[in-house]
C-alpha cells in the first residue's frame, strides 16, 4: 500500500526540479529558470511586437519578452553564476526604453544595426553599463539618449552598432573602462563627441565611421584610444566633425593607423596638456581647419605634448598649416611621411626653442608660409 505514495512523491520532485511545475507569479523567469541552472550558455528572446513581460515567456522565439529591460531582470533567475553567458536575442523593431546593465557576461544581439532600434528618452543614457564585465552589443542602433552608451568600471565590445543622434556623446567610456568598437557608426552626436574616453579608460576602434559630430573622438584624463583598420578598404573615418576630428587632452594617448581624418571644422588632430599622438602609417590628415575658425591646420600639438609619425603618413591640403607645434611641444617624423600642399606652413613652430627629432621625408609645396619656420631639426 505504501509503494504508490512513494512513486507519486518521487515523480513530483522530478517534475518540480525540471521546471515543469513552477510557483505562481509574474516575475521574470518563473516557470523555466530551474531547468537552466546547470547550463553554460542561456538564450532569452525579446520581441516588442508579440512579446509579454510575464512568467512563462522569454525562453523561445515564439513566446518572447516584450522589453530588453525585463529580460535583463530575468538574468539572475535563469543562471546560477556569472560564468554562464546569457544572450538576449532582440527582434527587429523600435524599443522605447533606457536600460541598465549591472551583470557580467551578457550579450544583447539585435537583428541588424538599422533594424533593431533602441530609442532613449533623450534625458538619460540609453544604455548604461556599470561595474559589468564581458558585455557585448551586436547589431543595434542606439539613438536619442543623453549618451547613447555610457560605461563605468566596465568592459564592452560593440559590433555593428550605430550610435546616432544622441544628445551628448555616442559613446562615453569612463572610470577604467575598456571598450572595443568593431565597425561602429557614431555620427550626428552634435553636442559633443562620437566617442568620448575619460578617466584612465581605453577604447580600441577597428574600422567604422565617426563623422558629423562636434568631435569625432575626445580623450581626457590619462586615457588611451587606439584607432586601427582591418585593411585599407575598411579604414576608420573621422570626417565633417564641426570641431576637431581627434582631440587628446590631459595625458591622453591616441594611436592611429590607416585612418582618415578630414574636413574637420577645426584641427583634424589636436593634443594638449602632455598628451601624445602616435601615427603608425597609412594615415591621411587632409582638408581640415575652415578659414573662419580659430584653428591651426591639420595637426595641432601644444602644451608639452608630443607627435610621432612612424610610417607613410600623409598630411596634406589642410587649410592652414600641416602641423603646428606650440608651447613646449615637439615632434618626430618618419622618412616616408609627407607634409605637402598645405595652405600655410608645412610645419609651424611658435618659437625657435621647439625641436623636431626628424623632419618628414617629403616636405614641399606648402604655400604662403613655406615648408617650415622656427623649428630646430
Amino acid at each position: 500500500m505504501k509503494r504508490p505514495l512513494i512513486i507519486f512523491l518521487a515523480a513530483s520532485v522530478l517534475l518540480f526540479a525540471s521546471g515543469s511545475v513552477c510557483p505562481a507569479g509574474d516575475g521574470p523567469g518563473f516557470g523555466f529558470h530551474k531547468m537552466y541552472l546547470n547550463k553554460t550558455e542561456i538564450s532569452l528572446y525579446v520581441n516588442g511586437a508579440i512579446g509579454q513581460d510575464k512568467h512563462g515567456h522569454g525562453r523561445f522565439p515564439h513566446k518572447p519578452y516584450q522589453t530588453i529591460s525585463f529580460a535583463l531582470e530575468a538574468v539572475p533567475l535563469v543562471r546560477k553564476s556569472a560564468d554562464i553567458r546569457v544572450t538576449i536575442n532582440v527582434a527587429a523593431g523600435t524599443y522605447n526604453e533606457n536600460f541598465y546593465i549591472r551583470l557580467d557576461n551578457i550579450i544583447i544581439q539585435g537583428d541588424e544595426q538599422d533594424a533593431t532600434i533602441i530609442m532613449g528618452n533623450g534625458a538619460d543614457d540609453a544604455v548604461e553599463i556599470f561595474n559589468a564585465k564581458r558585455i557585448r552589443l551586436i547589431g543595434l542602433k542606439i539613438t536619442n539618449g543623453y549618451n547613447g552608451i555610457s560605461t563605468s568600471f566596465a568592459s564592452l565590445v560593440c559590433e555593428r552598432v550605430s550610435l546616432i543622434d544622441n544628445q551628448n556623446n555616442g559613446l562615453s567610456a569612463n572610470n577604467n573602462s575598456y571598450v572595443r568598437l568593431d565597425n561602429v557608426i557614431a555620427s550626428s552626436n552634435a553636442n559633443n563627441a562620437g566617442v568620448s574616453v575619460n578617466r584612465a579608460s581605453t577604447v580600441r576602434i577597428f574600422g567604422g565611421d565617426f563623422s558629423g559630430n562636434r568631435r569625432g573622438l575626445y580623450g581626457s584624463r590619462n586615457s588611451i584610444a587606439d584607432i586601427l583598420a582591418y585593411n585599407i578598404t575598411n579604414r576608420p573615418i573621422f570626417e565633417n566633425n564641426s570641431e576637431e576630428g581627434l582631440f587628446a587632452n590631459t595625458g591622453t594617448v591616441i594611436r592611429l593607423e590607416d585612418a582618415y581624418v578630414g574636413n574637420s571644422g577645426r584641427e583634424g588632430v589636436r593634443a594638449t596638456r602632455a598628451s601624445i599622438i602616435r601615427m603608425y602609417g597609412g594615415n591621411l590628415i587632409s582638408e581640415n581647419c575652415e578659414p573662419w575658425q580659430n584653428c591651426d591646420g591639420g595637426i595641432r600639438i601644444q602644451d608639452n605634448s608630443y607627435l610621432s609619425s612612424d610610417g607613410d603618413d600623409k598630411i596634406s591640403n589642410n587649410k592652414k598649416a600641416g602641423v603646428s607645434l606650440l608651447v613646449d611641444s615637439t615632434a618626430r617624423f618618419h622618412r616616408n611621411t609627407s607634409v605637402t600642399n598645405n595652405v600655410d606652413y608645412g610645419i609651424f613652430c611658435d618659437d625657435d626653442e621647439i625641436r623636431i627629432g626628424r623632419l618628414p621625408g617629403t616636405l614641399s609645396g606648402n604655400n604662403s608660409g613655406g615648408d617650415q619656420t622656427n623649428c630646430i631639426p
